[in-house]
């Protein structure tokens, strides 16, 4: 339940002012026992890069389910994947896919300040396998748009 509904919470796809724990529980209510709905919440509330980044999560207190489901999301945006994800989102925020400022926000930036570090904050030994090639792969793509681009600093 919590790998399905773990992007409730997301600023890319929540409603306005709605709570992970409100939709989650409105969601649930009726279909699942009290305990699964609680459990649910705590999982997704473990989820994102955002509160590990800021150092507002205790990686050493969450569960296994927690780690699979944070190893598993963090997985779709790595790789060939999410490079596509990468480009697609981008494009509908109106992001410029690579731009030759380093501070612009930008795609190409967008792996240097994030997708780049995933790889390193693997929580499962099966997460930090599989993170392995996706890592190798935006590597490649990145030295590849560099050398099209002419711009060196683009390898990682």
């Amino acid at each position: 339940m919590a790998a399905l509904l773990h992007d409730l919470k997301d600023h890319k796809y929540a409603k306005e002012g709605e709570s992970a724990s409100r939709a989650i529980r409105q969601t649930l209510s009726g279909r699942c026992p009290e305990k699964l709905i609680e459990r649910v919440i705590e999982i997704v509330a473990s989820v994102s890069y955002s509160k590990e980044a800021r150092g507002e999560l205790d990686v050493s207190r969450m569960s296994l389910e927690a780690r699979c489901v944070q190893d598993a999301d963090r997985l779709d945006a790595i790789g060939a994947v999410g490079i596509a994800r990468c480009m697609a989102y981008s494009s509908r925020i109106s992001r410029p896919l690579f731009v030759d400022s380093k501070q612009e926000a930008n795609a190409q930036n967008h792996f240097h300040d994030k997708l780049l570090k995933l790889k390193s904050m693997m929580k499962t030994a099966t997460g930090r396998a599989m993170a392995e090639s996706r890592h190798h792969a935006m590597e490649s793509f990145l030295e590849s748009l560099g050398l099209e681009l002419g711009d060196a600093s683009s390898k990682s």
